[in-house]
């Protein structure tokens, strides 16, 4: 079916039939939806999906905080943005301190 759909030019691949969990389904819907909002120009509900996206995967902090500040500052939330890219900037000292150790 993947060979007549696409000609051959994508190879299968079996990990794309692996189970995932639910969070990363989770994850993945919120992608989605903060995509749909940001290409509808409404930062005020992509803003809120990717609040939801951090407080479902807090790991994931640097593509999440860089987001929050892109959609602050779209939205002239200068001083948000500024505490988000400081967040940032501190979370990111720590792990290179840590990758030294």
């Amino acid at each position: 079916m993947l060979y007549r759909l696409y000609g051959g030019k994508i190879a299968f691949d079996p990990d794309l039939l692996e189970p995932i969990s639910k969070k990363q389904i989770l994850k993945r819907m919120l992608n989605n939806l903060k995509i749909i909002y940001l290409r509808q120009n409404d930062l005020i509900k992509g803003l809120s999906i990717v609040d939801r996206l951090m407080v479902l995967d807090p790991a994931s902090g640097e593509d999440i905080t860089g987001s929050r500040v892109d959609l602050f500052a779209a939205r002239m939330l200068q001083a948000s943005a500024a505490r988000d890219l400081e967040r940032l900037s501190s979370s990111c000292a720590a792990c290179r301190r840590r990758d030294a150790e």
